[in-house]
Parts: structure tokens; sequence; C-alpha cells
């Protein structure tokens, strides 16, 4: 009998794409994951803090948020009071 490797590698979410990119200049280790959350959707900085198992806190948003913004992987919007951010694709490949 032969064994069952139907999850041999695990369960993916194709809603998060693996990415390549050019390393972010101060980047942090978080910024493939954030880069690849908010690939195909616009996120609040909440929903990206829970997605990290991180607080919404100061370093989230200026050393890894922030610093992706200003080097142009991230572009971000504002509606009523919410922050959204969303992956420039033009700035990342999906692998």
């Amino acid at each position: 009998m032969l064994p069952d490797l139907t999850y041999d590698r695990g369960v993916e979410d194709s809603s998060i794409p693996g990415l390549d990119y050019v390393p972010v200049p101060n980047g942090t280790e978080l910024d493939g994951r954030v880069l690849s959350f908010c690939y195909y959707k616009a996120r609040k900085v909440l929903e990206i803090a829970e997605y990290l198992g991180l607080s919404n806190s100061t370093y989230l948003r200026r050393k890894v948020l922030q610093n992706l913004e200003a080097n142009g992987y991230l572009e971000k919007s504002k509606v009523s009071r919410a922050v959204f951010y969303k992956t420039r694709a033009e700035s990342v490949a999906i692998k």
C-alpha cells in the first residue's frame, strides 16, 4: 500500500501568492509576507497586523509599511479614516 501524499507539502492559500522582488532598502523580514498578503487586495493596517500575528504598533506602521511605501512597493489609500495598503504589481513578480 502506498502512503497518502495528498497534503505532503501542506495546504497553500492561493489568495496569497509567492512573490519575487528586489530586497527593500532598510527592509525587514516581514516585507515578503506583507507584499504577498496585499497583492490581490488592499488591506487595512489591522488586517495586516493580524495576518502577521503582531500588534497594530508604531513598529509595523513606520518600519515596515511606511518603508515599503517610501520605496515604491506599496500604494497607500484612505477611505474615511481607514488606511489601506496594496502591493504595486510593477514592483514585484509572482513566482
